[in-house]
């Protein structure tokens, strides 16, 4: 008959059966209900308790025998001087002695009309060996070959149980009013406490879905919590979630081999493989939760005494589970490091949290719940304690409560540090926005020394990547513009005042050079060096723009009672080399060419033609569309170096309307004069130069040339 699936599977009436055996060593921790002196401590609900309280089902005697040799067979224990050897006791729950055999003998009492189907089972899954011996006849006095013996236990395949699972568990069928007498011989080489408990096999049936669900819920959580905390580990990236997860698998691995699962499911034929496995889970699990606890307090920093300590212990349980398999009595020494481990952890998460790992809190609230359950257990197991039949789930629900609390704690590091993570970015924003507004300054200063043009122009993102000997060739016109007679105008002032003096008309000058398109290469004494990067009308419409400023400033130094100031501006047009030049210690920007050399030299002839603005014939020819200034031919100069002289011309339109008019009707005859000057036709030159003076007579431009051909004629 098939079953519902239950966990996947099919679950037909054996399957069913080995639940039941499975539930019933579960529920060795502590899932029961008390019941008079019948105490049924392993009963699947409240209902089973009721019904036992209903039906008046009780034990009648329970007596025990203690077999110190593990020699007695059923025949010795019949006779009469080992019957007068059973002690009885109030209560079908004892302690198995240590390496040594006990035999407890059970009346039972069916008080009912009807036969009924009766299940006896040890509440102890893992005890080694379980002999059950029953009479069918009801008859004690039944020689030993007509009792039925019936074997179980831990050590003991399940092949040989006529009941298949786990839990050492036998069906008696009992009749109306009949009194059945049974033996069980138990076996255990570890001092464990235990019990024994009998309910109706049918009525046991209705609570053994709950009872699965409810362990298949436990366990699915503990895996669900695993596999959380690993994916969390690998997303952020931190080995604690890691270590915890390890924990976590290893708890879940022993209380599911504790609970009769592991053995039942994976190596039913091989018994042997319980108590390596029980002290090989309980040694992995001291290990995870050393690892775990370790890197969660943060021993290394925190606690760095302590922290080589517990990497010591952590040796221990290997050392432990090697000797328990060489003699059992070291399990006493296991046990006793259990109970030793846990304080110390709790201290040191008690130190860390006084050290300000706040996420500690929850490490020992987690611990404790922990520590209650496994120590009382532990206590009453040893026989320390007395024993209650609900001492056994505190493992249970504090092995809950610690996975709960322990994710509490994980996530308390979460936000910890995602609160650490975000002070640290606000402060590191701040820092960053410091360092920028900082930078911001050293480049503003950096550019007032080095204008941005100029990297632009070395191609350099910022200034920290100027290195000395950059440098790049590039097409641009020169401006050169020189206070005219200011040594002689700064004699009357402190250097305080000159400096202000100067200032003053400089913070004039490079918002003009900038607004077309120039920058300031360099401030040299009184004079200004400005570079026009594009074509050369930016520059000659800047030193219009200049000498109109000027007039209107002149205007307010006037009226102030000070010196009015005469500028003289030299242009050229040509091909330099733009860089940095010094030594290791000491670089500045620079500019080098006959480009630049020439355009300071037609600066400093602006005072021999008094032309406040002159620009080469480089200049002149690469503007393009000249006839859109007032312009007109000076002279040729020979440059110092230069074998060939070079033309230059006269920009006016900065002039005042009046003279600009004058120099524009006198324009075609001054260019004669100026030529017939260059042919040495001085007579001609001059009467050109008289014809310029009779229509505007105060241009000393003009006047230059009349003494100059005045010189040269008799």
């Amino acid at each position: 008959m098939l079953i519902p699936r239950c966990f996947g599977f099919p679950v037909d009436e054996l399957t069913l059966h080995r639940f039941i055996a499975i539930v019933f060593g579960i529920l060795s921790s502590g899932f029961t209900p008390t019941g008079a002196m019948a105490q049924d401590v392993s009963s699947p609900d409240l209902i089973h308790k009721l019904h036992l309280e209903q039906r008046n089902r009780s034990f009648q005697e329970v007596e025990i025998l203690v077999d110190p040799h593990k020699t007695l067979r059923l025949e010795d224990v019949l006779t009469p001087h080992y019957q007068s050897q059973f002690k009885r006791r109030s209560l079908p729950d004892f302690q198995v002695p240590y390496d040594k055999a006990a035999w407890l003998k059970l009346h039972i009492t069916h008080s009912y009309e009807e036969p009924i189907l009766w299940m006896i089972a040890v509440g102890m899954i893992m005890i080694e060996r379980v002999d059950f011996y029953t009479n069918p006849l009801s008859n004690i006095d039944a020689p030993p070959e007509e009792w039925i013996h019936q074997q179980s236990g831990a050590l003991r395949p399940i092949s040989i149980r006529e009941r298949k699972h786990p839990t050492p568990s036998f069906l008696i069928n009992l009749e109306p009013n009949q009194v059945q007498t049974i033996y069980f011989r138990l076996e255990n080489n570890y001092p464990n406490h235990v019990w024994v408990f009998y309910a109706d096999f049918q009525e046991s049936l209705s609570g053994t879905l709950f009872i699965m669900l409810v362990y298949g819920a436990y366990f699915g959580m503990m895996a669900i919590f695993m596999l959380y905390n690993i994916t969390l580990s690998v997303g952020l990236k931190d080995i604690t979630f890691f270590y915890y997860s390890l924990y976590i698998g290893t708890v879940m691995a022993l209380l599911f081999h504790n609970s009769g699962f592991a053995y039942f499911y994976f190596w039913p034929e091989a018994p042997l493989w319980n108590p390596i496995a029980t002290d090989a889970l309980t040694a992995l699990t001291q290990m995870t939760a050393l690892f775990f606890s370790i890197q969660f307090l943060n021993t290394q920093r925190y606690l760095p005494r302590l922290h080589k300590f517990l990497l010591g212990l952590m040796a221990v349980p290997p050392l432990l589970l090697v000797a328990t398999r060489l003699d059992s009595v070291w399990s006493f020494w296991s046990a006793g490091l259990i109970l030793l481990f846990y304080p110390i952890v709790m201290v040191a998460g008690w130190k860390c949290y006084r050290l300000g790992h706040r996420p500690a809190k929850f490490f020992l609230l987690a611990w404790s719940c922990w520590i209650i359950g496994i120590v009382w257990l532990l206590l009453a197991q040893f026989g320390v304690l007395s024993y209650s039949e609900n001492m056994a789930v505190m493992v249970i629900v504090g092995t809950t409560m610690e996975i709960l609390l322990f994710s509490l704690a994980l996530a308390d590091v979460i936000n910890t540090s995602r609160l650490q993570k975000e002070a640290a970015q606000t402060e590191l924003i701040a820092q960053q926005q410091q360092a920028l507004s900082q930078q911001k300054r050293m480049t503003d200063s950096f550019i007032r020394f080095v204008p941005q043009e100029f990297l632009s122009l070395l191609k350099k993102d910022d200034f920290v990547e100027v290195q000395l000997g950059d440098a790049v060739q590039e097409h641009m016109t020169v401006l050169f513009l020189d206070i005219r007679s200011f040594t002689s105008t700064s004699e009357g002032m402190t250097p305080q005042e000159n400096f202000e003096y100067l200032n003053a008309y400089f913070y004039r000058v490079g918002p003009i050079i900038r607004e077309h398109s120039g920058f300031i290469d360099k401030f040299i004494g009184d004079a200004v060096m400005a570079l026009f990067p594009g074509k050369p009308h930016f520059a000659v419409d800047a030193a219009i723009s200049l000498y109109r400023d000027l007039q209107i400033y002149n205007e307010t130094l006037l009226a102030a009672g000070k010196a009015e100031i005469r500028i003289g501006i030299g242009i050229n047009t040509g091909s330099l080399m733009l860089g940095v030049i010094g030594e290791q210690k000491r670089i500045e920007s620079t500019v080098i060419s006959d480009a630049v050399n020439l355009a300071s030299r037609i600066e400093s002839v602006t005072k021999e033609y008094h032309c406040p603005i002159l620009i080469s014939e480089y200049t002149f020819y690469a503007l393009g569309n000249p006839q859109n200034y007032s312009v007109r031919l000076i002279d040729k100069v020979q440059m110092k170096g230069k074998q060939q002289a070079v033309t230059i011309f006269e920009i006016f339109d900065g002039d005042d309307p009046i003279k600009q008019s004058m120099k524009l009707e006198t324009v075609k005859p001054f260019e004669t004069g100026v030529t017939c000057y260059f042919r040495q036709e001085f007579e001609s030159a001059l009467r050109a130069f008289h014809q310029c003076l009779e229509q505007d007579p105060d241009d000393p431009t003009v006047h230059f040339y009349v003494r100059r051909c005045q010189q040269y004629l008799p």
